[in-house]
């Protein structure tokens, strides 16, 4: 499947932004004066952003909501098993 190069910058730039937040949190969480709610908020960072990317692959329009079961429930079912079917 080809995407089309904005859908794949789009998806990229999510996922380069996800990449960044976990960086942060393999930083901090070395350092044991950085309070644990700091690397867990950049935990949900990276996850929430990592799954946004997902859904742009799949032609779906992230919400702007930062709850991760609204967001994961957000998204069709339908285009995320074929694609995984396709890859196979």
């Amino acid at each position: 499947m080809t995407l089309p190069d904005k859908t794949r910058t789009l998806a990229e730039a999510w996922l380069g932004k996800a990449d960044g937040d976990l960086l942060a949190a393999r930083g901090l969480i070395a350092d044991p004066g950085i309070p644990a709610w700091i690397v867990g908020f950049h935990l949900q960072q990276a996850v929430e952003k990592a799954w946004k990317g997902r859904l742009v692959l799949v032609s779906i329009r992230p919400p702007p909501i930062h709850d991760l079961r609204t967001l994961i429930e957000t998204r069709d079912p339908q285009a995320l098993d074929s694609e995984v079917v396709a890859r196979r």
